[in-house]
Formats: C-alpha cells, sequence, structure tokens
C-alpha cells in the first residue's frame, strides 16, 4: 500500500510573523503537510511554539489553529492586533 498522502498549503508571513520563519526573505512559503494536518500541526512541525498568539486567516476567513487543512489552502498569518 501507498505511504501517507500529503498536500500542499501556501503560508504567507505578515509584520512581526514574519520571524517565526527568518529564512523566507519575502514572507512567503510553501508547505507539505499530511493530508488531515491542523493548522496547529503544520506550524508546530515548522518551529512555531505559541500558534495561538497569531491570527490566522484560511483563504480569507479567520480560523482557530484547529482548522483542517486541504490542497491548495492559504494561510496568513498575522501578529494579534491590539488598539486603543
Amino acid at each position: 500500500m501507498g505511504g501517507v498522502e500529503e498536500i500542499t498549503i501556501e503560508v504567507q508571513l505578515f509584520s512581526g510573523a514574519r520571524d517565526l520563519i527568518p529564512q523566507w526573505e519575502d514572507g512567503i512559503g510553501r508547505v507539505r503537510v499530511r493530508y488531515g494536518a491542523t493548522v496547529k500541526e503544520m506550524l508546530q512541525a515548522l518551529g512555531v511554539a505559541a500558534v495561538d498568539e497569531y491570527q490566522l486567516l484560511l483563504n480569507g476567513n479567520g480560523v482557530s489553529s484547529g482548522a483542517d487543512l486541504h490542497q491548495g489552502d492559504r494561510l496568513a498569518i498575522f501578529p494579534h492586533f491590539v488598539g486603543g
């Protein structure tokens, strides 16, 4: 039988979130993850421990770190916004 199916996700880091993966000079990368992975699992695999400290948009919609990923998804990561 075959191995685990993988999917490719595009990830874009904005503002202070670019420090999470400094080797992505333009803040954009493509990540291969196993089919059925969540946003949190993908980020932890990239070495991002404090996942819930960021605002996450998946295909333009706000999501939690428990959201499931699918082939071709686009994940945008922002630091949490504060104002006053």
